[in-house]
């Protein structure tokens, strides 16, 4: 007898898809005042659909967004190297904020 695991579905995620077809035009940057207009969707709420879709990039200094299979190289690489850099900033400011957090609570605010 075999034993087979079975494994919950993802919901779909129609909004996701959504963007993805308003993001459909080869090789395109989209702004996000386009997305907006084309979706009739807040910014916020395309930010956090396009932050949930791992086949659609944007940095800073990036133009908007793009289909990751629309890159150049080159663009695919800016968007590695720029959200490691913030990744690696956002991580020494925790750690900052960490210790400042232990050094009042033993006394030695300031550090």
């Amino acid at each position: 007898m075999s034993t087979q695991l079975m494994f919950a579905q993802p919901a779909p995620d129609t909004e996701a898809d959504d963007l993805r077809t308003a993001m459909s035009v080869a090789g395109e940057w989209r702004t996000a005042a386009d997305v907006t207009e084309r979706l009739g969707w807040p910014d916020r709420l395309v930010r956090e659909v396009a932050g949930r879709c791992h086949d659609i990039i944007s940095f800073p200094g990036s133009p908007g967004y793009k289909l990751l299979a629309h890159c150049t190289v080159a663009e695919f690489r800016r968007f590695v190297d720029t959200n490691r850099s913030q990744a690696r900033k956002m991580i020494a400011r925790t750690i900052r904020a960490e210790k400042l957090y232990h050094a009042v609570g033993t006394g030695r605010a300031g550090v």
